[in-house]
């Protein structure tokens, strides 16, 4: 039964990836719309600091602090596709 508990939490946290990722799609187009940063921060919920981030196309540095940051860096080295794949299909 452990391995269906660890399984749910990976699948979940892919889910929330999933949110996440289309967060900031919306957010992006809400910025090439012209729509304020503390606007978009207000509707999407996602940190204003991101949004100016991805307002200057990634120049802004983000905080180390940043919880979301945290898990976006380690999914883009794929550690997470990585350890969905060990528990779907082993080793």
């Amino acid at each position: 039964m452990q391995e269906s508990g660890i399984s749910q939490a990976i699948l979940q946290e892919v889910r929330n990836q999933g949110v996440q990722e289309g967060l900031v799609a919306v957010a992006l187009k809400m910025l090439q719309e012209g729509m304020d940063v503390a606007q978009i921060s207000r509707l999407t919920g996602l940190p204003e600091e991101q949004i100016q981030h991805l307002e200057d196309g990634g120049k802004t540095p983000l905080s180390q602090n940043e919880p979301l940051v945290d898990f976006i860096g380690a999914v883009s080295h794929g550690s997470l596709a990585q350890q969905l794949d060990t528990e779907l299909y082993g080793s």
